[in-house]
C-alpha cells in the first residue's frame, strides 16, 4: 500500500522537566501529627523497630501536584546561553504528598504493637520557568522515585512530652507542558497480522546435550560387528 498524506490528532510536548525538591521536618510530634489513637510512648519500655516511611504515588493516592489555578502565568523574557531572547512563562505549582509512617514497639502486657498511619503534607507553592504559551496544559506527576526517611525516633520527657521523629522528604516530580494538535504526516494504513497456528506453539521439549566424553563409558561402547539382538 502506497504512502499518503494523513491528518491525525496528536499530543505535542512543548516543555518537560523532572524536578526534585527536599524538605526536612525536625522534631515532629508523631502522635498528634499522624493522629494515632494512643501515644506510643505510654509505658515506655523498649526501643522502636522496623521504622519505615514512604511516599504514596499513583492515581489512587492523595499525592498530587498541579498548576495553581489562582496564579495566572506570567510572561518572562529570558536570555538563553546562546544569547538569543526567548519568552517563557512563570508557572506556579501546588504539590502535596501522602506520607506513610509505620513502626513497631513493645508494650507491657500487650506484646508488640504496630503503629501505621498516613499524613498528607502540602509544600509551599513553587515557581518555575516553562515554555507554556496560552492554550497549553501543565501536567504534573509525583514520581515513584520519591522517598521518605524517618530517623531520630524517640520519647521525650520535657514539656513537649511524647513521641518525636524527624522526617526527610525527597519528592521527584515530572512537569510536562502539552496540547492537542492536528498534524499532517506521510503514512500508510496498518493491516492486521496473520494469526499464528496453535500447532506452532507445540514442541516436545529441548533435548539436553550429552557429555559423550564422560558417559557412556568409552570402553564399553558398542561394536557394530558384535551387536547383539535385544
Amino acid at each position: 500500500m502506497k504512502k499518503t498524506k494523513e491528518c491525525i490528532d496528536a499530543q505535542k510536548v512543548y516543555d518537560w522537566v523532572v524536578k526534585e525538591e527536599s524538605d526536612k521536618l525536625v522534631g515532629v510530634d508523631g502522635w498528634k501529627f499522624m493522629k494515632w489513637d494512643h501515644d506510643p510512648c505510654a509505658n515506655d519500655t523498649g526501643p522502636f523497630f522496623d521504622v519505615e516511611c514512604c511516599i504514596s504515588t499513583g492515581e489512587r493516592t492523595n499525592s498530587k501536584c498541579f498548576e495553581d489555578p489562582k496564579s495566572p502565568r506570567q510572561d518572562v523574557y529570558v536570555t538563553m546561553p546562546d544569547g538569543k531572547k526567548q519568552t517563557l512563562q512563570l508557572v506556579t505549582i501546588i504539590k502535596k504528598v501522602e506520607v506513610v509512617l509505620s513502626f513497631k514497639r513493645k508494650k507491657p502486657g500487650y506484646g508488640i504493637e504496630h503503629y501505621c498511619a498516613t499524613k498528607v503534607i502540602q509544600f509551599p507553592p513553587e515557581q518555575l520557568l516553562l515554555c507554556a504559551p496560552e492554550g497549553t496544559d501543565v501536567v504534573c506527576t509525583i514520581l515513584p522515585s520519591s522517598q521518605c526517611f524517618a530517623f531520630n525516633e524517640k520519647c521525650v520527657t520535657n514539656e513537649e512530652k511524647g513521641f518525636q521523629i524527624d522526617l526527610k522528604l525527597e519528592v521527584c516530580q515530572s512537569i510536562q507542558v502539552q496540547a492537542n494538535v492536528k498534524i499532517e504526516v506521510d503514512a500508510k494504513r496498518c493491516e492486521p497480522r496473520e494469526i499464528l497456528p496453535l500447532s506452532a506453539a507445540c514442541h516436545d521439549g529441548i533435548q539436553a546435550e550429552e557429555c559423550k566424553d564422560v558417559f557412556p563409558n568409552r570402553e564399553g561402547k558398542c561394536d557394530e560387528e558384535n551387536d547383539e539382538d535385544w
